[in-house]
């Protein structure tokens, strides 16, 4: 893991590195048109997130426990009673996401 993650960390700073000094550099020149980006990458990330949620997003039967401490579960699609995990892991912040992850209440496999 630490290996692919190594590769695809080189790999996105040549990207990056890249688009920064050819393409953002002869495209960019006006105020407005960093606005309009920053607008468009906000819309697209976000989409992406939407849509995967509802493409590839599962519904699964949530059992309470009685010592559960209080937890995020985002339901999304799913009928009242069942959540969705994908959902809860791209929903949820970043804390919450840690603390469903380690506490093995959600799950994480994708199926």
């Amino acid at each position: 893991m630490g290996v692919l993650g190594g590769v695809l960390g080189a790999f996105f700073i040549n990207v990056n590195t890249y688009v920064n000094t050819t393409l953002r550099k002869k495209y960019i020149t006006k105020p407005w048109v960093k606005v309009l980006e920053a607008g468009f990458f906000c819309v697209a990330t976000t989409s992406l997130f939407y849509w995967t949620t509802y493409k590839f997003g599962s519904c699964v039967k949530r059992e309470m426990d009685v010592n559960e401490e209080e937890q995020e579960y985002y339901s999304f699609w799913c009928e009242k009673g069942n959540y969705d995990p994908l959902a809860t892991i791209f929903f949820a912040s970043e804390g919450e996401v840690i603390r469903n992850i380690m506490s093995s209440n959600v799950e994480t496999t994708l199926t």
